[in-house]
């Protein structure tokens, strides 16, 4: 039996929705470096000018070959193919599905990188204030700390630029991004291109792991890294650090104490 305080602490956890939860493990499988097929044509066209539209089409579908070997099989199994039936260009499918992912890493990064920023003012704040307790981190960053950060806000729209290739016959790949709060105190976000898993969700929980970088749902909305096994190494490691300083504190501590009891000595 699980007495009710401990069952209260856990119904506290949130999960994520099943539909997140795989867009999530999807954009963790694409390589750190990767790229849209835009960026891909736009490198070809650099390197070679003097090519042909077909010809850069099969260039451009060589390079997604190879980046999708790159990739997770999650999400090799989720684009497709590489090339279509004919085996010489991309598969229009496979392209597009590969594109939106790159994008939706994006829309999540953007999420990510504004709750990091808001969970370190939180802290900072904390700090400066001297309010912290045992267990601060939980007392710290709470959800009004958190949209905080958001309603200090110029805006609340952007178009996040992807990735930046505007020279010759290609654009910039931009996403608009806008959010609200709703009367739950959720961060929503609503994207175009959209994606209903991420708008569905409460934005505040999107966060980026600073050990693995991998993007993660926090089940706590105080939690900062994902939960096995970086948020322990992280913690081992400012355990650890603390254990240093502390340990340095002392030892300087003690040899001045025996310094002062030698000095005691010789003028008596």
């Amino acid at each position: 039996m699980v007495d009710r305080p401990q069952q209260s602490r856990m119904n506290r956890i949130a999960s994520p929705s099943p539909e997140l939860a795989k867009l999530i493990d999807l954009v963790n499988g694409l390589p750190e470096d990767a790229c849209d097929t835009g960026t891909m044509e736009y490198r070809i066209r650099l390197a070679h000018p003097g090519l042909g539209v077909f010809e850069v089409m099969k260039e451009v579908a060589a390079c997604f070959e190879v980046e999708l070997g790159r990739a997770s099989d999650l999400v090799r199994d989720h684009t497709g193919p590489a090339r279509d039936s004919n085996g010489l260009i991309i598969a229009a499918q496979s392209q597009g599905s590969y594109n939106r992912l790159i994008v939706a890493r994006s829309v999540l990064e953007v999420l990510a990188i504004h709750n990091g920023s808001a969970i370190e003012v939180a802290r900072g704040m904390a700090r400066a204030l001297q309010t912290r307790a045992p267990k601060g981190d939980v007392r710290e960053v709470t959800r009004h700390s958190l949209l905080m950060w958001w309603e200090r806000l110029p805006m609340n729209e952007i178009d996040h630029v992807v990735s930046r290739i505007s020279e010759g016959q290609t654009r910039d790949l931009t996403v608009r991004i806008r959010w609200s709060v709703n009367k739950k105190r959720e961060l929503k976000l609503v994207s175009i291109p959209g994606y209903p898993a991420i708008e569905e969700t409460d934005g505040l929980r999107i966060r980026q792991c600073p050990r693995c970088r991998k993007i993660f749902f926090a089940g706590r909305i105080h939690q900062s890294a994902c939960p096995e096994p970086c948020a322990h190494i992280l913690r081992t490691l400012k355990w650890r650090k603390g254990y240093q300083e502390k340990y340095q504190q002392q030892r300087y501590e003690r040899a001045e104490l025996r310094d002062a009891k030698t000095k005691t000595q010789k003028t008596g």
